[in-house]
């Protein structure tokens, strides 16, 4: 085989493949397998921000200025842990802090944070501690003891 006709069959070799690969990526978009999806619908001046998927995809969770589990308070940033399987998701408050660099078990039932707020009453300094959601209720990781009901 001469070096022109290589290079020939080199390029239909990739052209093919390059046409393959574009076949798979529009039917797995028209099948809906890859598809986008909106979890929050935020208030006007309110941001949902830093979130964190379960291994499993079911589960997320985000800071939030909008009180988006309905728990009520003054406004401030919260710790928000969301159920994405369910339509419409589901929303559960973890607490009044930051949580930007959350970590979130494979099937989210369980969620930690390093936090310099105060979210259970026992951080006056607010040093940055380590707080873990194991199911209810948040506790301090340093003093492994339930801390609220």
């Amino acid at each position: 085989m001469t070096p022109h006709t290589r290079l020939i069959a080199t390029s239909l070799s990739i052209l093919a493949a390059l046409c393959v690969l574009g076949l798979v990526v529009t039917v797995r978009s028209q099948t809906g397998a890859s598809q986008l999806r909106r979890i929050t619908n935020t208030s006007d001046g309110r941001i949902n921000l830093n979130p964190s998927m379960s291994g499993d995809g079911q589960h997320l969770v985000f800071e939030s200025t909008n009180d988006i589990a309905g728990v009520g308070g003054p406004p401030r940033i919260r710790a928000i842990r969301a159920n994405i399987a369910s339509t419409p998701p589901t929303f559960a408050q973890v607490g009044t802090t930051r949580a930007h660099a959350a970590a979130i078990s494979q099937d989210g039932s369980r969620i930690s944070f390093a936090s310099t707020d105060d979210p259970l009453g026992i951080n006056p300094d607010n040093n940055s501690e380590i707080f873990i959601l194991d199911g209810v209720p948040l506790t301090n990781k340093w003093q492994q003891m339930p801390l609220i009901g």
